[in-house]
């Protein structure tokens, strides 16, 4: 996956890069399979480049599947 290379922190996937320390590694949802989105338009979101930065948090908890936050 391009995103882990190349913009961990941004992309939301440093746990799953084990060269990086960034803090979404510690607030990561637990588990794959109970893992999923809460809002219907996160594609759009993801699209939009509007998963990681300042709307990470909020991402986290509505888009976590579609914008990669699901371990």
């Amino acid at each position: 996956m391009l995103a882990r290379q190349m913009c961990p922190w941004m992309c939301a996937t440093c746990c799953m890069t084990k060269e990086y320390n960034c803090e979404n590694a510690t607030t990561l949802p637990s588990s794959a399979a109970t893992c999923r989105d809460e809002r219907q338009h996160c594609a759009a979101i993801r699209a939009a480049n509007s998963c990681g930065g300042v709307f990470r948090t909020t991402m986290m908890q509505q888009c976590a599947r579609t914008c990669g936050y699901c371990v």
